[in-house]
């Protein structure tokens, strides 16, 4: 019986949602500078540009751009976090179980999902997970003009409860401001901004590592095997599995841990890693074997 020494510690969908948000404060930073220099007429546009751009009211201009810019950023940001909650729903990087996904599935919008995420992860509700809550109420207020989204005042007790942690962790930030604000309906500044967005790492972080701990790993390497075999466009399954199951046991376990690399796992000799029967029958597959026990539905 082999020993695949894999494990997974930071699943590919936090890695693709750090990317997603990771540098935004700093791009959001150097637009509002930019906008800055705008408003206070020191800037102007360059001989280079190919349109016209000549505001009556620099300043007023350059606040309204500013206000865009948070939305934008806050926008971004909601839909950043539900990319995450779609990656590990899905194969071929599912961290859920079908449990969980019924937990998800049976609510509605993105604010009541993210929250059945939380609980389902097994992670703390923190004052993190409150923020996100108000992003996302906030994005939606802000994004559709009819929407009546509200704060549940459960996230409001929560976030006036750790007023002190917020104040001292998220750069002085009065969450009773922030709280009158999105009811009445005001751009958020970009203190709240950066804020969220600092907020929604640590709640993405928290339930990471609780599923990525629980993780069956056996199940996302075959996940990780059927994509290899059966996701690439134009290219027949048995031809991948030739270059996997075509081989000597020893390349077939190598190909396996590379498989298993790709999709986010990484190689730890400290790791329990994957050893069962299972694992062992699939590397004696031979190449239609695999396609036809991946892919049972393929005649």
């Amino acid at each position: 019986m082999e020993r695949l020494p894999l494990t997974l510690t930071t699943s590919p969908a936090r890695r693709q949602f750090k990317k997603l948000v990771g540098n935004n404060n700093h791009l959001l930073i150097t637009i509002l500078i930019g906008l800055h220099g705008v408003g206070s007429g020191e800037l102007a546009a360059g001989a280079s540009f190919s349109t016209s751009w000549a505001p009556q009211d620099p300043y007023a201009s350059a606040q309204r751009s500013r206000e865009y810019a948070l939305k934008a950023q806050l926008a971004w940001l909601t839909d950043a976090l539900d990319s995450y909650r779609r990656l590990v729903s899905e194969p071929p990087v599912r961290l859920l179980n079908d449990d969980m996904l019924n937990q998800i599935s049976d609510q509605d919008g993105l604010a009541e999902k993210l929250n059945a995420l939380n609980v389902a992860s097994g992670a703390a509700v923190t004052a993190e997970s409150a923020l996100v809550q108000m992003a996302v109420v906030w994005r939606n207020k802000i994004i559709h003009s009819r929407a009546r989204s509200k704060l549940e005042p459960r996230w409001q007790k929560i976030l006036r409860d750790a007023k002190p942690y917020i104040q001292e962790r998220y750069s002085g930030l009065d969450i009773d401001r922030t709280l009158s604000s999105m009811a009445n309906n005001q751009a958020p500044r970009f203190k709240e901004v950066t804020a969220f967005v600092r907020a929604s790492q640590t709640f993405v972080q928290q339930i990471d590592e609780k599923l990525t701990e629980a993780a069956d790993l056996e199940l996302y390497l075959t996940d990780a095997l059927k994509e290899y075999v059966g996701g690439t466009p134009g290219v027949a399954p048995l031809s991948r599995a030739q270059n996997l199951w075509g081989k000597d046991r020893g390349h077939r376990v190598n190909s396996f841990i590379q498989v298993a690399t790709s999709m986010g796992m990484s190689m730890d000799s400290n790791a329990s890693g994957i050893s069962s029967v299972d694992i062992d029958k699939m590397l004696e597959w031979t190449p239609r074997q695999a396609v036809k026990n991946l892919f049972p539905e393929i005649d």
